[in-house]
């Protein structure tokens, strides 16, 4: 039987998607199965692979949204400039998101008034700085970046936590690119959004 993909398939495909440990990455990114940090050409990599910014001379703005699917929401806005200055390069993301999930046990509140429902609303922003260094004619460029994160929990109360990646990218040919990335690479107590990989 030949595959059809149906309507609602591909407009799947347009709109931009999570990966991973919520890395907001944009649909080009979730078309290829989330391969951000090998990608110099989209603005995820200000989040997944800060070296990748250093690698093309862009100066680009990006916006994304999801939402509907399991009363989750998800918005982000992202810019890189990789031409303003020859040694450094910038990157800039926000997101943010709010989210329905299930109590996890240690959330569930100490009481509650009877006639009240229980809801978990999750508030999530996230603000990131990338900073970039490109070398040998930007086909080897070293990247970090830095995350600040607010938590907000109806029940739990506010967390604010945060954590840096660093990383290293290369593109010896234009058709060729690789990177490594450490993620969340500081041993910070709490850190919730993306475990050290």
């Amino acid at each position: 039987m030949p595959f059809r993909p149906s309507v609602a398939s591909l407009l799947a495909l347009l709109a931009p998607t999570v990966a991973g440990a919520q890395d907001f990455v944009s649909a080009d990114i979730s078309a290829m199965g989330g391969a951000a940090v090998a990608d110099p050409r989209d603005n995820s990599v200000v989040t997944t692979s800060p070296a990748n910014i250093g690698l093309t001379d862009q100066f680009d703005i990006q916006l994304g949204f999801v939402g509907g699917f399991d009363r989750e929401w998800i918005w982000s806005a992202s810019a890189i400039d990789g031409r303003t200055n020859e040694y450094i390069k910038f990157g800039l993301d926000y997101s943010g998101s709010i989210r329905f999930p299930p109590f996890h046990p240690d959330e569930l509140p100490g009481w509650a008034p009877i006639d009240t429902g229980l809801v978990n609303r999750q508030d999530d922003h996230h603000v990131t700085l990338a900073l970039a260094a490109p070398v040998l004619d930007r086909r080897l460029s070293f990247g970090l970046n830095g995350t600040l994160s607010i938590l907000q929990r109806e029940w739990a109360g506010q967390t604010i936590t945060g954590n840096m990646d660093i990383g290293v990218a290369a593109q010896p040919i234009p058709q060729f690119s690789v990177g490594f990335v450490a993620k969340s690479f500081l041993p910070i107590k709490d850190q919730v959004r993306t475990p050290g990989s």
